[in-house]
């Protein structure tokens, strides 16, 4: 069956997908569909900013791809399966990239993502209570805050003290572009509650917008091409497959999603498509080169309860360094993934200093498993193959120790678990390797940049190359590993796109 034709389908009504609906709507002469795979409306068990319930592999809120952080390491990864995305279920954290890191894209072909460039696009997506001036917004969508008062734990105020008795330095706003510091995590929430773009971007009353059309429940299966242009989806919905035509499509599916349903339309590497028997209408190095940061959980039991407040968010200050980051704690994981967070827990429970690894070597890859669009991609992380990696991995876990180590965290973190502090080289590579995780960070399976630019699928206006009418915009198209999680990055895609796209 084929229905109606809109001005534009966006695919994926995520964290950046809702922000480029609305934007894009904004028009009334346009018509834009937006189509989720999730449902609509906000879970009892998501409300909380400190509840992590819909991070949960196997989770109704949740798509569960099944992926490997290293050949002998499996790992299931959970994103946003929800109005909303992952920003309806991750942790709420919403930290910008560095201004080095969006200069990195204009470097590399895409001079429109120069962070000064940028800034107008930040301040127009968000409402920041605690900072004002040029690099912020008091009048956009998301609520932007930082833990404070009852909404910050003992431990991670201890571990800013702890950073600054070791030399590094304050850094009460990470989101102003200033030099790497210790400081509070910003988050959007909203009095105590996590604030997706779906509640911040999208009409609460769907008749005050009636030229946007949001259809859930929806899986799309493929983009339809003809004669090299986008010109509508194929998409599913109770049994009942339906094409779905367009003038232009608009895929904000996610890194994973927005990767598997350009392979499944023809677009990528072109031997592999021809394995399933794919027709091959571009070939480009989709999932060919994507990143994520390699993540280890320092935890340890605390010699004192730990107070659990509503709206308190996991991880609530954090340390930048040139080579890693980190995380601490102030709510056992047992109480973030419990619906309705005790007031209080017993002596003894486990917090944690987490350790990102910004800017990694590694390289994960993205293929497909099957043609069929039921079948999910495969994931292959490539972790701790480039030495360099395992080495920055191995002095991180060492200076968190010392971190731990340091008052007045020493007098929270009561009994540090692993590893031990006098191990070796290969102790800790041994433990590395055992206790790796990834901080759910997945981008660049459809990389901006210039059409002669081998690694590029997009240019930097999120237009794919080699096919007319077809764009992506969600973090798919980030180039270049960043220094930070990319939550609030996905937002300013979605409205930088969108000005793209008008």
């Amino acid at each position: 069956m084929i229905v109606g034709v809109d001005d534009v389908i966006v695919v994926g009504g995520g964290t950046a997908g809702c922000v480029v609906a609305a934007r894009l709507s904004a028009d009334p002469g346009r018509s834009v569909r937006l189509i989720e795979a999730g449902a609509a409306g906000v879970r009892h068990d998501l409300r909380s900013a400190t509840s992590l319930a819909g991070s949960v592999p196997g989770h109704p809120a949740t798509w569960s791809f099944p992926g490997h952080l290293t050949p002998d390491r499996p790992f299931t990864v959970p994103r946003g399966r929800i109005l909303g995305g992952s920003s309806a279920v991750n942790g709420a954290y919403f930290t910008r990239g560095t201004p080095a890191d969006y200069d990195d894209w204009a470097a590399r072909g895409s001079p429109a993502w120069a962070y000064d460039r940028l800034l107008p696009y930040f301040r127009a997506m968000e409402t920041d209570h605690d900072f004002a001036g040029r690099a912020h917004g008091d009048a956009g969508p998301m609520p932007v805050t930082r833990p404070s008062g009852d909404l910050l734990g003992p431990a991670p105020a201890a571990f800013l003290a702890a950073c600054r008795a070791l030399g590094h330095p304050d850094q009460p706003d990470r989101n102003g572009g200033g030099p790497p510091g210790a400081g509070p995590v910003p988050a959007n929430t909203r009095d105590g509650e996590r604030v997706s773009t779906a509640a911040a971007y999208l009409p609460a009353d769907p008749a005050a917008r009636p030229n946007l059309t949001v259809t859930t429940g929806t899986t799309v299966r493929r983009v339809v091409i003809e004669r090299g242009r986008a010109v509508g989806v194929e998409a599913e919905a109770g049994g009942v497959r339906t094409v779905l035509r367009a003038g232009a499509v608009i895929l904000c599916a996610g890194a994973v999603n927005t990767a598997h349903l350009l392979l499944l339309s023809g677009i990528g590497p072109a031997a592999d498509l021809r394995r399933h028997g794919l027709p091959v209408v571009r070939d480009a190095p989709v999932g060919a080169s994507f990143t994520d940061h390699p993540q280890l959980w320092l935890t340890y039991r605390t010699a004192a309860p730990v107070p659990v407040r509503p709206g308190m968010i996991l991880t609530q200050t954090a340390l930048d360094t040139p080579d890693a980051e980190y995380l601490s704690t102030g709510v056992p994981m047992a109480a973030a993934l419990a619906p309705e967070p005790p007031a209080r827990v017993a002596d003894g429970v486990e917090l944690a200093l987490v350790i990102g690894l910004p800017r990694p070597e590694s390289r994960g890859r993205l293929r497909l498993a099957s043609a069929d669009p039921d079948a999910p991609p495969r994931l292959d992380y490539g972790y701790l193959e480039p030495a360099a990696d395992r080495t920055r991995l191995r002095a991180a876990v060492r200076h968190g120790r010392e971190i731990l180590a340091t008052p007045p965290l020493r007098d929270h973190a009561g009994t540090v678990l692993a590893p031990g502090a006098d191990a070796t080289d290969r102790d800790l590579d041994a433990w590395i390797r055992a206790n790796l995780q990834t901080a759910f960070h997945l981008s660049g399976t459809a990389p901006m940049g210039a059409a002669d630019d081998p690694h590029a699928v997009t240019d930097q206006y999120g237009r794919v190359h080699g096919v007319a009418a077809l764009r992506v915009a969600d973090t798919s198209v980030i180039p270049v590993p960043m220094r930070r999680g990319p939550a609030a990055t996905a937002v300013l895609i979605g409205e930088r796109m969108a000005s793209f796209a008008t």
